[in-house]
């Protein structure tokens, strides 16, 4: 697993009381996704260590979790700050009309021939996700755009063989 393309699906928050127990941030959607990747790796210093979850609790933002092998304090507040990753190849297919975040960071966006720019970042509103559109060289302007992920309404199409999102969006906006 060496060479594994991992992604970022979590984060140690801290310590959480005194017998190993930390706090973590899980990064999927449902929150609980996250204990279907069995061992968590933590990404410490360049090294991957897998961890065997023992016990959960969910907390009121995040949660209460105890790692196999962990079993004092000092070594979870040694753990804070740390990522969880996943090889990205345990992630589940999605469909035709589906993506990842990961995928769109770095597309080229255009509307009606123009380049706008490039996807540099996501945004989650509640309501829907929203690109965050960095200006390139050859971009229409030097502006930074927030465009909705509405596929059909703001999305028109994304190429994933050409990396190019086309929307529909004004370039004055």
């Amino acid at each position: 697993m060496a060479g594994d393309d991992l992604i970022t699906v979590g984060r140690v928050l801290g310590a959480h009381g005194v017998k190993g127990w930390v706090r973590i941030r899980s990064f999927t959607d449902p929150e609980e996704q996250l204990f279907e990747y069995a061992p968590l790796y933590l990404m410490q210093r360049g090294k991957k260590s897998a961890f065997e979850v023992e016990a959960r609790k969910s907390l009121t933002k995040g949660w209460s979790v105890k790692l196999k092998g962990l079993d004092d304090r000092n070594a979870a507040e040694l753990l804070k700050g740390v990522d969880i990753t996943m090889p990205s190849a345990v992630l589940p297919e999605l469909a035709e009309d589906e993506f990842y975040w990961r995928d769109l960071i770095g597309m080229t966006v255009v509307t009606k021939g123009v380049l706008l720019g490039e996807v540099s970042n996501m945004l989650e509103t509640g309501a829907n996700d929203v690109l965050v559109v960095k200006s390139t060289e050859g971009s229409v302007d030097e502006q930074e755009r927030l465009i909705p992920f509405l596929l059909e309404r703001f999305v028109l199409g994304v190429d994933r063989a050409s990396n190019t999102i086309e929307v529909d969006w004004d370039p004055e906006w």
